[in-house]
């Protein structure tokens, strides 16, 4: 591994509440340095549209347009693939294609050529991704463009969540984009939590897909590092979520919520990852006294928030009891609800 700490910024704020006098909450920010270049890498990225009956062909319309404006965002040396999902699913290459003139225009025809019927497989579709090879120099992407409501198939969104993120084990960053405010919540929150990844609901009518999907796409246009682990030291005793990262984005922070002992002077931690041909190592460590910039009491609710959306992915995979149960002890601790209760029943 390659040391990197010159390339990325470290920002820590510490949240002390008066009830809990043996608890500090935190939030680590990490980004890469904006007075050091730091190079985007290649990726591989799959765009994936959602053709069936339930889209309606109005929203299907306005997708395709944010779709072709998507295809001449590609950088150079990207590869990249275009998917049509209902009951079935279409592919625009047979494997990832280089970025062409040639290349995006079948693949705008491609585009053009989709319409709204049929029923909703989201499963079988995601599933048929990880026949896509993988390139270990590049981190692989998907982004998928759905109103999330299987018809099809599986149709439960937590065995959907549970069964696909096994598969997966956080090789493809899933990054999912909801075409209407009744999108099914659920399954693109805790799919792409689960799956690296962070998901957006158009906030708006079907007119604002263009804009809207433009502005969730160009976030995950940039990747730096891919893979990332963050290993905390024990001797902190710290409790961080969430426990899988999304990919290091250029102008993103990747950020982590915990909660240690007031005893606690320092933490130190490890950041892994992978970009190009290299593995890239670092490690900090941070004085909760002198490094630390003082926060406000959302530091405690997004921390408590983080570990909510942890549990509720865990459940989401395997339904123990003592998962929910915990779930309650800090709905009530921290007032934080439930998500998606009614789906978790």
């Amino acid at each position: 591994y390659v040391p990197i700490d010159d390339l990325l910024a470290v920002g820590l704020e510490t949240y002390r509440d008066p009830d809990e006098p043996d608890r500090i909450y935190f939030r680590i920010g990490i980004q890469p340095r904006s007075d050091k270049p730091v190079p985007t890498i290649a990726k591989d990225i799959v765009l994936v549209q959602d053709v069936s009956a339930s889209m309606s062909e109005e929203r299907v319309v306005f997708c395709r347009k944010a779709l072709t404006a998507a295809l001449e965002t590609l950088n150079p040396a990207d590869r990249f693939n275009v998917v049509a999902f209902r009951d079935t699913y279409a592919y625009c290459f047979p494997d990832w294609a280089p970025v062409t003139d040639e290349s995006k225009q079948k693949a705008a025809a491609f585009v053009a050529g989709m319409h709204a019927y049929g029923q909703t497989d989201v499963f079988g579709s995601l599933r048929s991704l990880m026949k896509l090879p993988r390139d270990p120099k590049r981190p692989m992407i998907a982004f998928v463009v759905t109103d999330g409501k299987p018809t099809f198939g599986m149709t439960e969104s937590a065995k959907i969540i549970g069964e696909f993120s096994k598969l997966n084990t956080g090789l493809l960053s899933v990054n999912m984009y909801g075409t209407q405010s009744k999108a099914n919540v659920y399954l693109l929150d805790m799919l792409t939590y689960c799956n690296r990844g962070s998901s957006t609901v158009l906030d708006g009518n079907r007119w604002d897909i263009p804009s809207s999907m433009a502005r969730a796409y160009e976030s995950i246009r940039y990747p730096v590092m891919s893979d990332i682990t963050v290993t905390f030291d024990s001797v902190s005793k710290s409790e961080v979520y969430p426990k899988n990262t999304t990919n290091l984005y250029k102008d993103r922070q990747v950020q982590l919520y915990g909660v240690c002992p007031a005893s606690t002077e320092e933490l130190v931690f490890q950041i892994r990852g992978l970009a190009a041909d290299k593995g890239y190592d670092s490690i900090f460590r941070l004085s909760l006294t002198r490094h630390a910039k003082l926060g406000r009491a959302a530091v405690r609710q997004r921390w408590a928030l983080q570990k909510m959306y942890h549990l509720v992915g865990a459940y989401s995979r395997d339904a123990q009891q003592q998962l929910f149960a915990e779930m309650l002890k800090v709905n009530k601790q921290y007032g934080v609800p439930i998500p998606y209760e009614s789906e978790l029943k």
